[in-house]
């Protein structure tokens, strides 16, 4: 491995005890070994804190434990974004503390990005993990959805982002993809408002697929774990997805007028979907307020029409009396 790029891996985490050490054991099991490990601690309640700094003092040079200021919560994000600013590689890959690697995922996917120097990201598929429970019913749920897009290609700006819009091609997630440490820099790496929720990483990968080309890889190297507890279920039960969704976007056509894609086919895709729903009911009240103004304007203008009428008649009663009365 010597001469190799060094890997920076960051993995953010929050009362995660319960994963957090085999997704540690995931990355040290890399077959890949030029890396470093910063683990985020997003002011963590339970005993991933203690998990943390145990690794990283049994792995001093190759395993980071940061925190933020008074160990503050301050989201994914934030934590994914501190991990970026002390990181210290050529690449840099993001690992959510409930998900786990296989042993190749870092040899062939820096392989990839060093065999296609024009693409600025590598990503492949991921297993939807259900089975880890080690529950029977659990084994048969696992799955790897189909990627879509052009696999084995690099797709790019902004083929990837218009074949994820029309639902043709599958988006990475953070756990899945390497991408170079100068572009996720200069992008300006995660957006930190919370009102993006669970398409935080949406927004930062809009970002990368528009400032380079991106190679979706016919690999899965990632087991997404599957549990009650994850940020995408607690936000399904607070029925917020649809909320973050319209902030992500009302975004996303901001974003694309503002980096020239105004007009565009990639805009107007963004654009159709940006703008609110009508509901049915608004959409009846609407046709109801549409109907009863066309019929109030029918009345005044035979309203006016009679009185018009009925003053011609009038006016003209008056003048035949006028002219009986002088002869």
């Amino acid at each position: 491995m010597t001469g190799r790029p060094l890997v920076s891996v960051v993995v953010p985490f929050f009362d995660s005890a319960a994963f957090l050490e085999e997704c540690i054991e995931s990355v040290l099991g890399q077959t890949y070994t030029r890396w470093e490990l910063l683990l985020v601690d997003d002011g963590a309640t339970d005993g991933s804190t203690a998990i943390a700094q145990r690794y990283a003092a049994r792995n001093p040079g190759r395993v980071t434990y940061l925190t933020h200021p008074e160990r503050a919560n301050r989201g994914v994000s934030g934590s994914r974004n501190l991990g970026l600013r002390r990181a210290q590689g050529e690449f840099i890959a993001f690992l959510d503390a409930d998900d786990v690697w296989v042993p190749e995922k870092l040899e062939e996917q820096v392989t990839c990005l060093e065999q296609h120097p024009d693409a600025v990201m590598v990503y492949g598929s991921m297993r939807y993990w259900y089975s880890w429970t080690g529950a029977p019913e659990d084994a048969a749920r696992d799955h790897v959805p189909d990627q879509g897009g052009s696999p084995g290609t690099v797709s790019p700006p902004p083929q990837l982002l218009v074949g994820i819009l029309e639902g043709s091609a599958r988006a990475p997630l953070p756990s899945d993809a390497l991408l170079r440490l100068s572009t996720v820099r200069e992008v300006g790496g995660f957006e930190e408002e919370r009102k993006f929720s669970v398409y935080e990483d949406r927004v930062f990968f809009v970002k990368i697929a528009l400032s380079g080309g991106v190679f979706l890889a016919p690999r899965c190297w990632v087991k997404y774990r599957q549990h009650e507890n994850s940020s995408s279920s607690v936000v399904d039960r607070t029925a917020k997805r649809a909320e973050a969704r319209r902030a992500y976007l009302v975004w996303l056509d901001h974003y694309l007028s503002e980096q020239g894609y105004r007009g565009t086919r990639l805009w107007s895709l963004a654009h159709s979907r940006s703008r609110p729903p009508r509901h049915p009911l608004t959409s009846w009240a609407l046709h109801q307020l549409q109907r009863g103004r066309r019929a109030a304007l029918a009345c005044k203008r035979r309203v006016q029409t009679g009185v018009f009428r009925h003053k011609a008649s009038l006016a003209g009663a008056a003048d035949g009396s006028s002219q009986r009365g002088a002869s």
